[in-house]
């Protein structure tokens, strides 16, 4: 028997929110303040809200619906996927902001700094606008720069995992784990919305303490 040991945990959820409502939400966002975003070498990422680093979109009136499912998918990620307790700890959404996406950006490998899980909902994805791809960076399988030929991929051997962008598909994933969006091949506009979580409350290891209020 393979066992597949210490794994990288992705919540993936088709929220299945009424169209009309979900509508309400996407129509909100094409409506915001807009800035252009770059990546380290000046490519386009193509736009964001985020020009507050406090900013907490999803805390606008409008998107609260939408928050209070996301908070609860957050939730069951962290309490029942992963298993932390609940009875010591609890999660706080610390920061959100939207994306949009035009005909050749894309985002390059990132991480969510200052953050324990992260995730992203997509509002609106047309088709060859980009998947978003996760990088395995552990070298659970192999010794550290040995790159083998192979004649197939599977979970214990790739080295990324692509989604494919789907309207009110979430995914909720560790803050640590790298990811990229491939570049945009749509004339149409992508929209999405991302967010950072951190996990209060307190610790406790042996005679070391924390509490995170």
């Amino acid at each position: 028997m393979l066992h597949h040991v210490f794994p990288t945990p992705i919540r993936e959820v088709d929220l299945g929110i009424d169209p009309d409502q979900f509508k309400t939400y996407l129509n909100f966002v094409e409506q915001q303040n807009w800035c252009e975003d770059f990546d380290p070498w000046g490519n386009p990422h193509g736009y964001t809200t985020k020009i507050d680093y406090k900013e907490d979109i999803l805390s606008l009136d409008t998107l609260k619906g939408l928050a209070t499912r996301i908070d609860l998918e957050m939730s069951n990620f962290v309490f029942n996927d992963i298993g932390i307790d609940p009875h010591a700890h609890f999660i706080e959404r610390t920061t959100s902001w939207a994306n949009k996406q035009r005909f050749g950006d894309y985002i390059s490998t990132l991480l969510h700094s200052n953050s324990h899980y992260s995730g992203v909902v997509y509002l609106k994805t047309p088709k060859e606008s980009g998947k978003i791809n996760f990088i395995n960076e552990q070298n659970t399988w192999t010794y550290p720069g040995l790159a083998y030929n192979l004649h197939y991929t599977n979970k214990i051997n790739s080295s990324s995992v692509s989604f494919l962008p789907e309207q009110q598909k979430l995914l909720l994933f560790p803050s640590f784990l790298k990811h990229y969006v491939d570049k945009s091949y749509s004339e149409e506009l992508r929209y999405s919305l991302s967010f950072n979580y951190f996990v209060k409350g307190e610790y406790i290891d042996g005679i070391s303490y924390l509490n995170l209020k």
